[in-house]
């Protein structure tokens, strides 16, 4: 059980000032003696040490929400002010202990922080025993997840153990039966990953588990000599290229899943000696959560550097505590802690959306899987199910938010020379127009417009067959058009070049199609996008897209071509 303040009066007489001139730092210009209560969140950061460089932005995060907070209950009518105050971590255990004991002192209603795992390990023994509540926005280690050694921590960033159920969950639902578990490097949150999988898989069952590997070679030959029929790889991607490029020597059958939740995918392509490598290869790639609210936008525009989204849970850890000491302040909860869990249910922010667990922990965004393919020309990859704590495996599509009928502006039936000169005026090149025949369907779908944030630029389109070609072009003024994924269930893909047009398709059985189209449009951009759609008969399609008026013309034209 968490360890909490008996009532709402202990907590209003310890940490509701009315004034005591207490120097601390914060980012407002208003005279303090104007406001009858000061609220003082705390603010742990790592202004020294190993990421440091990150640290100004941490504070830029902070700092907004404090100005968000004053904002807000300005019109309170309660005559509040919240302050920040800010001490440094050294991501270090000894100095976050001096800065919680600082802030203990200090009186603070609830932290924010640390980042590093350690320092909130540390911090919390001090904060904890004051009955000061802690919300992380960075400490992955998931021995944070026991609420009975560390009471009172919250976070809104998932435990680093995660990973390893999902990969266990996708091999369990692909027959997997007998998993081996290579891991490479001296590192903690590898190790955590490992071990996670391993206490879902059941440590009986696991075929070999081999940590902090070296000898790749030596190690899959060892895998392949005690049968197992999978491989859990955790690694960096170049340490997963190395890998799946011995496996392709040896010539292992056995699925492949990979995971990694700091280099990119494509990053991970550019590692492979050979393309053909990747083939079924699985990728679990930690899914981007929604972004609530403007903050995201303000952060982008304000040219300060620093990991993306651990600004935005700086940002988010403050503004949930200070919502958590408005409550506590109305009398509406028994203490800080309970305030905490009442704001943090189904919370939006800027960071995505975030409910407690009993344990303090957030169940987090979850995974996408992707899968790989590749020949010795190319390599690629759709991301087509994706996986999160409360709910498992699900199809990443999005036919029940395909809402919308899509109506055809025309429907023209012309010869099959004449289509080809009319796609030639588009300006599609010829080595890419398929060969058409008597009774096949083409389908335009014409968009133009610009301006809006990425949100409100997203289409989804939602067919009933699968396109035997799909050819997209496009233009901009912006150098960034647009990115584009289309996904056909997890049986096949197309496949896409830099400038967005479909070169080739692979088509397998399939009987619906999700298209997601995310515009990277900038402001006052003007965009124009031709989506050309051919199938061996007529379909029906429908669509989401949460903002058509950023779209000057939104239009499709049905031709049937005849002989």
């Amino acid at each position: 059980m968490r360890n909490s303040p008996s009532n709402a009066s202990e907590d209003i007489e310890s940490f509701f000032d009315e004034n005591d001139d207490t120097e601390a730092k914060n980012n407002t210009e208003t005279d303090d003696e104007e406001f009858e209560s000061i609220i003082k969140i705390g603010f742990i950061n790592p202004i020294t040490g190993p990421i440091a460089q990150e640290s100004a932005g941490f504070t830029f995060g902070a700092e907004v929400a404090i100005d968000d907070l004053n904002e807000a209950y300005a019109e309170s009518g309660l005559n509040l002010l919240f302050e920040l105050v800010e001490v440094d971590s050294g991501c270090d255990g000894e100095a976050a202990t001096e800065a919680a004991q600082t802030l203990a002192d200090l009186r603070v209603i609830a932290v924010g922080g640390a980042a590093c795992s350690g320092a909130s390990m540390a911090a919390n023994a001090v904060l904890s025993a004051a009955g000061i509540p802690m919300i992380s926005y960075a400490s992955t280690n998931h021995g944070l997840s026991d609420a009975s050694e560390y009471p009172d921590f919250f976070r809104i960033v998932p435990s680093n153990a995660v990973g390893g159920q999902a990969a266990a969950e996708l091999m369990d639902g692909k027959g997997v039966t007998n998993p081996a578990i290579l891991q490479m490097f001296d590192d903690y949150d590898g190790v955590v990953l490992a071990d996670s999988f391993e206490e879902e898989w059941g440590a009986d069952n696991i075929c070999q588990k081999i940590i902090n590997a070296i000898d790749i070679s030596a190690e899959v030959t060892k895998i392949a000599d005690a049968g197992c029929d999978a491989i859990f790889i955790v690694s960096n991607e170049a340490g997963s290229a190395e890998i799946l490029n011995e496996v392709a020597v040896q010539e292992l059958d056995v699925m492949l899943v990979a995971i990694d939740d700091y280099s990119g995918i494509e990053e991970l392509l550019g590692e492979f000696k050979d393309n053909i490598d990747a083939d079924e290869l699985y990728f679990l790639k930690p899914h981007t959560s929604s972004s609530y609210g403007d903050f995201e936008e303000y952060y982008n525009d304000s040219g300060v550097e620093s990991i993306r989204q651990l600004v935005l849970t700086s940002y988010d850890v403050i503004k949930i505590i200070g919502h958590a000491a408005f409550k506590l302040y109305n009398d509406e909860c028994l203490s800080i802690t309970d305030c905490i869990f009442a704001v943090g249910n189904n919370y939006e922010g800027a960071s995505g959306l975030h409910t407690f667990l009993e344990n303090g922990d957030v169940a987090g965004p979850g995974y996408e899987i992707c899968y790989f393919t590749g020949d010795l020309i190319d390599a690629s990859y759709g991301c087509y199910q994706y996986w999160t704590l409360e709910d498992g495996i699900h199809s990443l599509n999005y036919h029940d938010e395909c809402n919308t009928s899509a109506t055809f502006n025309s429907s023209i039936t012309e010869q099959n020379m004449s289509l080809r000169d009319d796609l030639l005026d588009l300006g599609i090149n010829s080595s890419i127009i398929p060969t058409m025949t008597d009774g096949d369907y083409l389908y335009i779908l014409y968009l133009n417009g610009g301006g809006g944030d990425s949100s409100k630029s997203e289409l989804r389109l939602c067919f009933t067959h699968t396109p035997f070609q799909s050819i997209v072009s496009g233009s901009s003024d912006s150098e960034e058009i647009w990115r584009t994924k289309i996904g056909i269930d997890e049986l096949s893909m197309f496949e896409f070049n830099d400038v967005g047009w479909v070169e080739e398709s692979q088509s397998k059985a399939a009987t619906s199609v999700y298209v997601t189209l995310d515009s990277k449009w900038g402001t006052n951009k003007d965009t124009s996008i031709h989506w050309l759609m051919f199938f061996d008969r007529p379909i029906e399609f429908s669509y989401y897209h949460p903002g058509t008026d950023n779209f000057g013309e939104f239009r499709v034209e049905e031709y049937v071509v005849s002989d």
